[in-house]
């Protein structure tokens, strides 16, 4: 599933930082990249991605 870095998840995901963001960016689909969202979900949605200190992209870039 995850490349070996389920563990790893797991320990980042005990950051409440990291795992309010991380919860936030699981709900994404590829389906839901077509619905309307309000301003304050997709800044919520922005912020998981691209916060400097706890986003989930920082995080991915680190195991990519």
């Amino acid at each position: 599933g995850l490349a070996g870095l389920a563990d790893v998840l797991r320990a980042e995901r005990e950051n409440p930082e990291f795992d309010v963001r991380w919860a936030i960016a699981s709900e994404w689909s590829v389906e839901s990249r077509y619905d309307m969202i309000d301003a304050v979900s997709a800044t919520a949605m922005k912020d998981a991605v691209e916060n400097v200190e706890f986003g989930i992209m920082k995080w991915l870039q680190r195991y990519w």
